[in-house]
């Protein structure tokens, strides 16, 4: 795995800085909100409506060209469609690094 963004994912699954799945959201159940929340680009419309949806305008989705089967593997799942970012760090260098990316 030699993408900076991908291995940035694996150092904040490590420090214990991300959580997957439903688990994102939750956060905001709970009023933790996460500074990031990542999306795959194969992840289905109307999951992605349900993020939205959830969120209620308080952070916008960042939806990422790899799919759930790439982020996955960076954080040690088979399949991770929504990646919740906890860290406001971590969260900036991947924003950082996604927008290298598009330069």
């Amino acid at each position: 795995m030699n993408d900076k963004f991908l291995l940035m994912l694996g150092i904040a699954k490590k420090a214990g800085k991300l959580t997957v799945g439903l688990e994102a959201l939750e956060a905001f159940r709970f009023g933790r909100r996460p500074a990031m929340i990542i999306i795959a680009s194969d992840t289905a419309k109307n999951s992605i409506k349900k993020v939205t949806a959830q969120m209620d305008g308080k952070l916008e989705p960042t939806i990422v060209t790899y799919t759930k089967a790439e982020l996955g593997n960076a954080v040690s799942f088979a399949e991770a469609g929504i990646i919740g970012i906890t860290d406001k760090g971590i969260a900036k260098a991947l924003k950082g690094i996604l927008e290298g990316m598009v330069k």
